[in-house]
């Protein structure tokens, strides 16, 4: 299958990718979580979308398959079923793969497989350097019951229902968390005592990796822990550079309730409702009202209600508020903050509002374009459309900065 690439390299040109975070229990939830079963993950170039039914359905960007469809040579801006996985409950859109996870806590992966990244064991020798695949495959770990996964650029951390940690994929920067620099094709759990059993979140940056630990098992984490790249100061140390190979705590940081790893960034909601970022910060992807790295987490202050949702883009952010606002800064290159503004040199230090969205449940930010779960079930987007990743034909609209409903997904 790996001859049919002809949008790959395109794809991967890009080194982009959305990542989306985790969400936790907390004693008093401060967002009423969307409709059982009903969840939005933005790709780099794609968005998935999990319906009521179980079933799940994306559109844009096919180029490695990750829309699980054999012909990767078209864009698919209609939203198209993932066929082979009929009772998923958590999905997690990378950025030219794609996992489901499902009630009984089977893992699958579908679309690139270069380093390992989706788990399923292919051995890296010459031949299968990029080995694809469009049909979902289980990942074969018996007696494993997993609850969450989220993907780096060219990796993955997954969590299990006994609060362990496991990773594969690329090691290059250490974001395995493993001895060494060796990459791994199959799932490999944490041996760290300080993690082993009191995960209750986890998140990936492009080459990072996070882990919050309840050790009270209150439903509200203490501890961060980072390793990974911190070329940007992403992990929080409070220094830039070089690489840590094992969960290290991140000061500064506690009472945790969803966090998210993004482009060489993290952003952290905390149960009083504040946001707090790090790392990378040169088109003001952190909020803080300047552009300048920012290797400690630090509270955002433009912010003046309580947020109850976060989500991180290639290089903007977003963030839903208790009063039923929905912000967005950083890069506005591509009008992908959806702010009114129709320009495609620009970008914001502080949050500015969506226009023309009310009742949203649930957000997500993809390379250059964001989506939006409403209460009604419909998932509306904008931004950039060069592949469909908006849901429409990028002949007719190749972009837009105002709000958009994805049809096809009754």
């Amino acid at each position: 299958m790996s001859g049919r690439n002809s949008l790959l390299p395109f794809i991967l040109s890009l080194g982009v990718l959305a990542l989306a975070g985790c969400r936790l229990a907390d004693k008093r939830p401060l967002i009423t979580p969307p409709p059982r079963h009903t969840r939005i993950s933005s790709g780099a170039l794609y968005t998935l979308f999990l319906h009521e039914d179980a079933a799940i359905r994306g559109w844009g960007c096919n180029a490695a398959y990750q829309l699980g469809l054999e012909d990767n040579t078209i864009p698919y801006p209609d939203p198209v079923l993932i066929s082979g996985l009929a009772d998923a409950s958590v999905i997690n859109a990378a950025l030219n793969n794609a996992f489901a996870v499902t009630e009984e806590g089977a893992l699958y992966s579908w679309g690139e497989n270069q380093f390992g990244m989706l788990g399923i064991g292919v051995a890296d020798d010459p031949e299968k350097a990029v080995f694809h695949t469009p049909d979902p495959v289980r990942v074969d770990l018996p007696g494993v019951v997993f609850t969450s996964i989220r993907a780096g650029q060219t990796h993955a951390i997954a969590l299990d229902a006994a609060g362990n940690v496991w990773t594969w994929g690329s090691n290059r920067y250490g974001e395995l968390g493993v001895p060494g620099l060796e990459n791994q094709n199959a799932p490999h759990r944490l041996d760290d005592g300080r993690l082993n059993g009191k995960v209750t979140g986890i998140a990936a940056g492009h080459f990072s990796s996070y882990a919050l630990v309840d050790a009270d098992g209150d439903g509200i984490g203490e501890q961060l822990y980072a390793w990974g790249d911190n070329v940007y100061g992403e992990l929080g140390l409070g220094f830039r550079g070089g690489i840590v190979t094992a969960p290290t705590a991140v000061p500064r940081l506690a009472n945790v309730v969803k966090m998210l790893g993004g482009n060489h960034r993290c952003a952290a909601l905390k149960s009083d409702g504040t946001v707090w970022t790090w790392g990378r910060n040169d088109r003001g992807q952190l909020g803080l009202g300047h552009t300048d790295d920012t290797p400690v987490p630090s509270p955002m202050t433009g912010i003046a209600s309580v947020v109850t949702d976060i989500a991180c883009g290639y290089r903007h952010t977003l963030a839903l508020s208790e009063d039923g606002a929905l912000l967005a800064w950083g890069d506005n290159e591509y009008i992908q903050l959806g702010a009114g503004h129709d320009k495609l040199e620009e970008y914001y230090t502080v949050p500015q509002h969506v226009m023309m969205m009310t009742g949203v449940v649930a957000v997500e930010g993809g390379a250059h374009h964001s989506v939006a779960l409403r209460e009604d079930g419909t998932v509306w987007t904008w931004g950039s459309n060069p592949l469909g990743e908006l849901g429409r034909d990028p002949e007719e609209l190749p972009y837009t900065f105002v709000p958009l409903q994805v049809r096809g997904l009754d």
